[in-house]
């Protein structure tokens, strides 16, 4: 298997991982992308990431998916993941604040992609669920829809 870590921004610190069988990156007919974490307050969605990572590399149990089937499928598939696609909201929630779903700049990274987009007002930067003044303006949203 082919495994490659790229970082996609510096700040906030986002990394994506690719895994294919056999082919360097970029050379797959059909991609999968899976993001994990773009609320920050649901923590075990970043873990559940992980696991997921950890059983394609063989290091964890993929239950009633065999190894074969799992091979056969990143034969066919190029896997891109992001383990944590809001990691400053991340931060916030381990420091204490628990009920944080936002980005830094309070912007719902989830809300914020252009498709169903919806403009706020003013009134609705109050909320958690602000996708923000325009889509894709939260770092986090543009760099994984790049």
């Amino acid at each position: 298997m082919n495994f490659e870590l790229k970082t996609l921004s510096e700040s906030p610190d986002i990394r994506m991982v690719t895994i294919n069988k056999n082919k360097k990156a970029g050379d797959r007919n059909y991609r999968m992308f899976v993001a994990f974490g773009q609320h920050a307050r649901e923590m075990i969605a970043v873990e559940t990431g992980m696991y997921f990572l950890n059983a394609i590399c063989g290091a964890g149990d993929l239950g009633d998916i065999n190894e074969d089937d799992m091979n056969d499928a990143l034969g066919n598939y190029e896997l891109r993941m992001v383990m944590n696609a809001n990691p400053e909201g991340r931060k916030k929630v381990e420091e204490g604040a628990y009920c944080w779903r936002s980005n830094k700049d309070k912007v719902d990274p989830n809300r914020n992609w252009s498709y169903n987009f919806k403009v706020g007002d003013d009134e609705d930067k109050m909320y958690d669920s602000y996708g923000g003044e325009e889509a894709l303006t939260a770092v986090e949203t543009r760099v994984l829809d790049e």
